[in-house]
């Protein structure tokens, strides 16, 4: 992946976020049912609260799955020890 995509990418990963940052800010939204609902009966009743908590959740997965990969690479930690996200 060239500089320019990987940013492109970056770019509208960080504006979904952002998007689901001001929907968690909505609390009178948290409850609403999604549109249209998913077609799964197991999560046939998702709300926006439901969906920012899968979102999250998700994220999260991922995020272990590229430490794991470092941890591999020897590359995590860092040998500065701090946040390099």
């Amino acid at each position: 992946m060239q500089l320019d995509e990987w940013e492109s990418v970056l770019g509208r990963f960080e504006r979904g976020f952002d998007r689901a940052l001001a929907l968690a800010d909505q609390q009178s939204r948290s409850a609403q049912p999604i549109e249209p609902a998913i077609e799964f009966e197991p999560l046939s009743q998702y709300t926006v609260a439901d969906v920012l908590s899968h979102v999250a959740l998700h994220n999260a997965h991922h995020v272990g799955q590229v430490i794991t990969l470092r941890q591999l690479q020897g590359t995590w930690p860092p040998p500065a020890g701090s946040w390099t996200w």
